[in-house]
């Protein structure tokens, strides 16, 4: 039932793409499994569980090894090198990489908000779902769709603070902004329980790393009301080529990223739209299994809704059966409008066919076999406008 079912089609979906995680991550399955066994014993199963580091068994494991990996190298790269005096040069250029990481990574997610696809609006099952059915993901996820405008708003912030990183100059006040961003982001992904706790709370390490050099000096300038100079050794190449080279590069992969990453959530966005616009809400008037069956909320056979509606997180349309007991499940949906059929296909691929007409405006009649019962199902489109929600507007004066 509910939400489960429609994370089945999703992976599904995305298993079949060349963009499915298991093409990144799909190769640690194996050795990851093995460490937990001998190791760290946290019932990771990689037949069931999802390979990818998110707020999971495999998220959990991977950056353990990470962490176990980085301690090591620290040590043996402490002992080989114990000479040299101090690392001045090598920390810069990695405190360099981290920037740009962070930024890049904050470009990526401030576009996903500034053309709002991050957090859609609702879909036609959200609007329907009573709220003590959802869970904290869920209703968090609806209250940042159903104002487009706000999530715009954070995205622009988000942005902001990227582009101030990418610039040496601005690279503080960058940090001060982005550190702003993701303690509010870590707050809301910890106490709302969205899957990226973990990813994070390594973002917010980056900031306080990238801060800390400054720190001294920023509480003197802000609690002392001192003079402060946040000017920092800079190191450059000997040859002019090899400055050349990095400046061509620092400066292509931001645009890079803001290209390609822009062009997609675009596209993602006015998917979405269309997708939106095919929405059927359909309330049953009348369900035949060789008597006419009541609306009795005890009945399990019998539906009381059934919707046409979308994902932000794949391209097709899906189905939603509405059972009496206010109970759903989601389906994958093929219409043929030459043959006038619904294809409606579970997660097991159980196949459900039923012929379709519409005998007066707005009814939708199918008729076919339902848990193995042949079925006529009468039902009334029902214009998703005409709800509440979608019809409030933003008013500065309201009495």
């Amino acid at each position: 039932m509910c939400w489960d079912n429609l994370g089945d089609m999703i992976h599904r979906t995305f298993s079949t793409t060349p963009y499915s995680f298991d093409a990144f991550y799909g190769w640690l399955r194996s050795p990851v499994h093995w460490l937990d066994v001998h190791f760290f014993h946290t019932g990771y199963d990689p037949a069931t569980q999802q390979s990818f580091p998110g707020d999971n068994h495999f998220g959990v494991l991977f950056y353990l090894v990470l962490l176990m990996v980085a301690v090591a190298g620290t040590i043996v790269w402490g002992i080989l090198d114990r000479k040299r005096p101090n690392y001045n040069r090598l920390n810069h250029w990695f405190r360099v990489y981290l920037r740009y990481m962070l930024a890049i990574t904050l470009l990526t997610y401030g576009l996903d908000k500034l053309i709002p696809v991050q957090m859609t609006f609702p879909n036609i099952e959200n609007l329907l779902m009573p709220l003590g059915f959802s869970n904290r993901f869920r209703v968090f996820w609806n209250f940042m769709g159903v104002s487009p405008e706000y999530q715009m708003v954070t995205g622009a912030i988000e942005l902001t603070g990227a582009l101030l990183l990418l610039n040496r100059r601005t690279k503080v006040l960058g940090c001060i902004l982005v550190l702003a961003v993701l303690i509010n982001v870590v707050s809301l992904n910890v106490f709302y329980n969205v899957t990226v706790k973990l990813f994070s709370t390594q973002l917010l390490l980056y900031t306080l790393y990238l801060l800390y050099p400054y720190g001294n000096r920023l509480i003197k300038l802000f609690f002392s009301g001192q003079s402060v100079s946040l000017a920092v050794r800079r190191f450059r190449f000997q040859t002019s080529w090899k400055e050349k080279v990095l400046t061509a590069i620092l400066i292509s992969i931001p645009l890079l990223t803001l290209a390609t990453a822009g062009w997609g959530i675009a596209h993602r966005y006015s998917r979405n739209a269309n997708n939106a616009g095919l929405q059927k809400y359909y309330e049953v008037t009348r369900f035949v299994a060789k008597d006419t069956l009541l609306p009795l909320p005890t009945d399990t056979l019998r539906w009381k809704r059934f919707l046409i509606s979308y994902s932000n997180y794949s391209p097709d349309l899906y189905a939603v059966v509405w059972g009496m007991q206010d109970d759903f499940d989601y389906y994958f949906l093929k219409i043929d409008s030459l043959k006038r059929t619904f294809t409606l296909k579970d997660a097991s691929d159980s196949l459900h066919v039923f012929t379709y007409s519409n005998p007066a405006k707005a009814q939708l009649l199918l008729k076919g076999k339902w848990k193995d019962q042949g079925v006529q199902i009468l039902m009334k489109d029902v214009p998703i406008d005409s709800m509440r929600l979608n019809r409030d507007r933003i008013r500065l004066i309201r009495d």
